[in-house]
């Protein structure tokens, strides 16, 4: 009986000591990222707001409120998706993404990074520790609509004189 005892209570306690959230609250946060996201884009559609970029830094105060309100324990994914939409909407201003491509690397993102979440949280669920570290250039791999390289531009107004090339 006290060998029982002493494992309920081991068990209390590491389940403890694994990051706990509400998902209701977690859930009311991504709805209100979603609309700070889609506020800022219809203030950029009206000419409010003159460029992505703009529109993303207009979102991007919003979803850290309503992140870190909520209790969620990844803000570094968080903070990976805002970063990945400065990049995108940086890319779609100057002319190096299309918005099909930005959409399509971007619900890349979103499932990775639901991944990542699940991934965490099992792993402190099953270790009642933190899971091992994933850097978010892996999350990011093969977006380049999302990462600093921008993918190269189709211009058939190209010439090239030695090795001095350009390009309208």
């Amino acid at each position: 009986m006290r060998n029982a005892i002493i494992i309920i209570l081991l068990g209390l306690a590491l389940t403890s000591c694994g990051t706990t959230y509400s998902a209701p609250a977690v859930r009311e946060a991504e709805q209100q990222a979603q609309a700070a996201y889609a506020d800022c884009d219809a203030q950029r559609q009206i000419g409010a707001l003159r460029s992505y970029r703009q529109a993303a830094s207009c979102a991007e105060p919003k979803v850290l409120s309503a992140y870190k309100q909520s209790g969620y324990p990844y803000m570094d994914l968080v903070e990976l998706e805002l970063l990945a939409r400065a990049t995108a909407a940086d890319h779609l201003d100057t002319g190096y993404a299309t918005t099909a491509q930005v959409d399509r690397d971007m619900a890349e993102l979103e499932h990775r990074i639901a991944d990542e979440r699940e991934r965490r949280h099992e792993g402190e669920m099953s270790t009642g520790g933190s899971a091992s570290y994933v850097p978010p250039l892996q999350l990011l791999a093969g977006l380049d609509a999302l990462t600093e390289r921008a993918p190269p531009r189709g211009s058939a107004n190209c010439f090239t004189v030695g090795s001095f090339s350009h390009c309208e």
